[in-house]
């Protein structure tokens, strides 16, 4: 049997086309450079929170006016007239329809004026309460003149007053984003941005809902 010698040889030099993978301006990563993504800014996670928040002040303010609504109309003196209120208006298809779509528009439209203020935050509350405290007031009218089929027009008011809040509420938003432009030492240009755009896109959105819930509800007064 042969007997194997093994002889330590020593490695060979790199050769000269060969390029290491790290030079000597960009040394290896260490492990710091694997650490997890930093998590956004506290400011930045507040607006977060605050976007996906569900508008609890606007829907307080809503309820609490369809309450004093409710109880202003329940305990109305005797031989009060509600034929002119609200949802009691007589007419053709045509007319409630502007009657209804007039009386919403006038809160969508303080709602988007009141956003492009900076300190429209301040008062765009009122806004949801006094649409409540006349849909409260005005379905009340309408269950005193008739009774329970009143009833058939709260889905279309329950739709109007969500989309009055919603719209409260992206109203506050840019008010707030406003005042954080106006705080700081940057010169931004609203019209130039996008929020402005995403802004008008909503209250659009908003006005949709607004016109197919009066359309909705015209249809059910007239020819029901």
């Amino acid at each position: 049997m042969e007997n194997t010698v093994l002889v330590n040889q020593p490695a060979p030099a790199p050769s000269a086309c060969v390029k290491s993978p790290y030079s000597e301006t960009e040394p290896p990563e260490s492990a710091d450079d694997f650490d997890e993504i930093p998590e956004p800014p506290r400011a930045v996670r507040r607006v977060y929170r605050r976007r996906c928040r569900i508008p609890i002040l606007y829907s307080f303010a809503a309820a609490a006016g369809t309450a004093v609504g409710v109880f202003l109309a329940a305990y109305a003196p005797e031989g009060t007239d509600f034929g002119e209120s609200l949802l009691c208006v007589s007419g053709d298809f045509l007319w409630v329809l502007i009657v209804r779509l007039l009386w919403c528009c006038a809160f969508l439209l303080a709602e988007y004026i009141i956003g492009y203020s900076a300190l429209g935050g301040i008062v765009i509350w009122a806004v949801p309460l006094i649409c409540g405290l006349g849909t409260g007031a005005a379905l009340t009218g309408v269950f005193r003149l008739t009774g329970i089929d009143a009833l058939k027009l709260i889905p279309t008011s329950v739709a109007i007053v969500i989309a009055l809040i919603m719209g409260a509420k992206t109203s506050c938003e840019m008010s707030s984003q406003l005042l954080r432009l106006v705080s700081t030492s940057k010169n931004s240009i609203v019209a130039t941005s996008p929020a402005a755009g995403e802004y008008t896109l909503r209250f659009l959105v908003y006005l949709a809902i607004l016109s197919g819930s009066a359309i909705v509800e015209a249809v059910v007064r007239t020819f029901t």
